[in-house]
């Protein structure tokens, strides 16, 4: 077992994520609609049952687990929180046979992402929009927006930080040094 190599999956894929919401929170509290959304996986899911990758399977469960609890703790600022599953992606990571392009799954995200509200806040969705698992009785079902949303964001925008966190608000703001 790597320990280490586990160890720097917590860094990269928990406390990333939730140093760069918190380092935020300020600026995403001027926003008129701000939203912390963190790519997780449904690897992390415990409604899913599979084996191997304990690092990368646990780091991110504990993620999910953090933006739930950021959510709670944000709702008074009005500031939404989800994490969510960007779809077995045609990546160096997902490999050539995975499910959708990064250009699907980053439409899905903005898509998703452009109709988050308060109500959808602390819950886990994947990049088309259901919730991954039985976390909730119901649930708002949010539909593919326009063709055109993907131009809007470029899709390194959510590599920006090296952590795969994104904090989408309506307007530009300052990244702060962590």
């Amino acid at each position: 077992m790597d320990y280490a190599g586990w160890l720097e999956a917590f860094k990269v894929n928990t406390l990333g994520p939730y140093r760069v919401s918190t380092a935020l929170v300020a600026h995403l509290s001027r926003s008129s609609n701000p939203r912390i959304v963190t790519l997780s996986s449904q690897m992390g899911s415990l409604s899913r049952q599979s084996t191997g990758s304990y690092g990368y399977r646990s780091s991110k469960a504990a993620v999910n687990k953090v933006m739930q609890v950021l959510a709670l703790e944000l709702r008074d600022k009005g500031i939404i929180v989800c994490p969510v599953h960007p779809g077995w992606v045609r990546t160096e990571m997902g490999g050539g046979e995975a499910d959708i392009s990064v250009e699907e799954s980053a439409q899905g995200l903005v898509s998703l992402i452009d109709r988050l509200t308060m109500e959808h806040s602390g819950r886990f969705w994947t990049w088309s929009g259901p919730l991954v698992g039985p976390l909730l009785p119901t649930y708002l079902a949010l539909q593919p927006a326009a063709a055109d949303v993907a131009q809007r964001v470029p899709i390194d925008t959510w590599y920006r930080f090296g952590v795969r966190t994104w904090c989408l608000s309506k307007r530009r703001l300052p990244v702060p040094r962590i």
